[in-house]
């Protein structure tokens, strides 16, 4: 994103997560700036955000902007309401079956945030054994869920189950449509472990489980700290590094950083924690792309200490590896600076044609 509209929405996020002063509108803002503001909050997934901090009576922001993005805070925090009575729903439906659960990213974070509304969130995350997974598709049936592929309605055929079974640590999704206008359809991930796809270590459910908590506001089973932030640091690297997801555009989104952000930073010691568990059981790669760009985005001492002794163990080269199984357009090249240049604003990634990840 400009420099010029960066620097302000990053340094509003930093107050956000670690309650310093916040910014206020830059004076050197003009006509050109406004227009191309809603276009960069909206691909950050910042809107909310920038209503809450336009909700603050003594900046004077455009009427439109103060209006629009007011308006994303309380969509979101009326949508996220009604997430989290679901997420409790699923959840008491799971134990009534006799199943545990653990709900991750979204569902184990949106609370934390001084506003329900700060952090969108469209799905919810859970982790699951494998064994249960039949047990948890009958609890979600009871409910009004019914499993499918990602295309909500579309049958589920055995290639979309070849595909889970043989790609990912996901059982297919299960869906249902609400009266509800603001959440007027729902989805549930079920995932049996928390890795990346065929690394060398990953948790399963029961090293999950036992170190889960009992959020004190939702109620919900959620992922404790070290798990939470692996998983996290995780999913940051498979959405920052796959052709699609970066054909989705997910590489702009900033709601993942900042829960990492929010969580490290909540956490006292948890930081150090992470860095000697990556460094331990060599999950250097997802951990180190992680807190290098976070760094990038929010730089700190910590962070940059913490980078360091993970760099020398995370080579651009490994981060290749990941493609091994890819499936790919013929002729197709990767570029090794892959990493830098996706973060650059100068030059933006060119992505390959009909290339599609597993």
């Amino acid at each position: 994103m400009p420099d010029n509209l960066s620097g302000p929405l990053l340094e509003l996020a930093d107050s956000v997560i670690t309650g310093k002063p916040r910014p206020g509108l830059p004076p050197q803002w003009d006509a050109d700036d406004w227009n191309e503001f809603p276009g960069v909050v909206l691909r950050g997934e910042l809107d909310p955000l920038v209503g809450h901090w336009f909700s603050e009576e003594s900046l004077r922001p455009p009427r439109w902007a103060r209006h629009a993005f007011r308006a994303s805070l309380h969509y979101h925090r009326q949508r996220n309401t009604a997430m989290v009575a679901e997420a409790r729903r699923v959840q008491e439906a799971a134990a009534a079956a006799g199943v545990p659960l653990v709900f991750r990213k979204g569902a184990a974070v949106c609370t934390d945030y001084p506003d329900l509304g700060l952090r969108p969130f469209t799905d919810l995350d859970v982790l699951i054994r494998k064994e249960d997974a039949p047990a948890v598709a009958e609890a979600l049936a009871g409910i009004g869920y019914q499993q499918a592929s990602n295309v909500p309605g579309k049958q589920l055929d055995r290639q979309t189950r070849l595909f889970y079974a043989l790609a990912t640590t996901a059982i297919p999704p299960f869906f249902r449509t609400s009266d509800d206008p603001f959440l007027p359809f729902l989805s549930v991930d079920c995932a049996t472990t928390i890795h990346l796809p065929r690394s060398e270590y990953g948790f399963d459910f029961d090293d999950t489980y036992r170190t889960a908590r009992v959020h004190e506001e939702t109620g919900l089973t959620v992922a404790g700290g070290l798990h939470l932030a692996i998983d996290l640091c995780a999913n940051l690297f498979i959405t920052n590094t796959t052709v699609h997801y970066l054909r989705q555009e997910r590489h702009h989104r900033l709601t993942p950083f900042l829960d990492l952000h929010l969580t490290l930073h909540r956490n006292t010691g948890l930081l150090e924690e992470l860095v000697d568990h990556a460094l331990r059981h060599r999950n250097v790669e997802p951990v180190a792309f992680s807190l290098g760009n976070l760094h990038r985005l929010f730089p700190s001492d910590e962070l940059n200490r913490a980078y360091e002794r993970l760099a020398p163990h995370s080579a651009d080269s490994r981060l290749l590896d990941r493609y091994a199984q890819m499936e790919v357009a013929p002729g197709l090249v990767w570029d090794k600076d892959l990493r830098a240049r996706m973060f650059s604003t100068a030059t933006p990634p060119e992505l390959p044609e009909a290339a599609v990840a597993l």
